[in-house]
Order: C-alpha cells, then sequence, then structure tokens
C-alpha cells in the first residue's frame, strides 16, 4: 500500500534546462528524467520511447497569459486568436491533465 508520507529529493544533475524541448531530447537520448507536459511527449510515451514515473503525481496549475496594450480598439484578429487560445486550453484534457513524465 502506497504510503501517504512525502519524501523531499535534492536531484543533482549534468543538465539543467528551462526549455521543455531541451528536456525532452534529453530525456529521449537517456539522460535521465525530466518534467513534462503530457501533450508534448503523448507520442513517445505510447511508442515506449519514454515512461511515465509517477503518472497520478499531479502538478502544480500553470498559467497563460497574453499582454496587450489596451481592449480599447483591439483589432478583431487579436481577439478572435484570444478567445480561440482561451477554449483551445481550457477544453483540452492533455493541458489540464499535466503529470510528472
Amino acid at each position: 500500500m502506497p504510503s501517504e508520507e512525502w519524501i523531499k529529493v535534492a536531484v543533482k544533475g549534468q543538465i539543467r534546462a528551462n526549455d521543455v524541448t531541451v528536456l525532452k531530447q534529453a530525456a529521449l537520448a537517456g539522460v535521465g528524467i525530466a518534467m513534462l507536459p503530457t501533450y508534448l511527449v503523448r507520442e513517445e510515451i505510447a511508442s515506449g520511447q519514454l515512461e511515465a514515473l509517477l503518472p497520478n503525481w499531479p502538478l502544480l496549475p500553470l498559467g497563460i497569459y497574453a499582454i496587450y496594450t489596451s481592449r480599447l480598439h483591439m483589432p478583431a484578429s487579436m481577439r478572435t486568436l484570444l478567445d480561440f487560445l482561451d477554449e483551445k486550453f481550457s477544453a483540452d484534457d492533455f493541458w489540464q491533465n499535466n503529470r510528472l513524465l
């Protein structure tokens, strides 16, 4: 039976990056583990190239923000893009169900 106890583990490695593409390539090369969004590695997990280590471990939610000068006189194309992004990222389970992979 799994323990409910939390354990902190200090991780030190040769590679540190804040770019998911770099982290994904390092994981694929067998360099180590990476915390990556599900949508980015779905195919690699399905094919067996990568393995989800802690699939039930939820991550803290992350936000996506759009910065623009003003809603006043906002171009219709900008409003359309913002509405599309809001709908896309609010609806897709691959974004909402981030897990440690």
